[in-house]
């Protein structure tokens, strides 16, 4: 069996934080929202010369955000898809 990409990884332990504390998995996705709420005001303003780098940080928490909010689902899919 070949091991879980890192991708996967992520997806499974974001999955089993989600299940065992619904509360803290809430406050951290406020709290993850509310960063990238911020990162995204720093991008509008950003000088041209710091474009790149405040655009590159919040597509990355863009994905990250897609990642933690398909996890549920995405889990139980690799989980089934190990099983075949």
């Amino acid at each position: 069996m070949t091991p879980f990409t890192a991708e996967q990884l992520l997806i499974l332990q974001t999955a089993q934080l989600r299940r065992s504390s619904p509360d803290v998995w809430a406050e951290f996705s406020a709290a993850l929202q509310n960063y990238t709420g911020q990162q995204l005001h720093e991008l509008a303003g950003a000088p041209v010369e710091k474009l790149q780098v405040a655009q590159g940080r919040v597509q990355s928490l863009m994905q990250l955000i897609k990642i933690f909010e398909t996890s549920l689902v995405m889990a139980d899919k690799i989980l089934d898809n190990r099983k075949k």
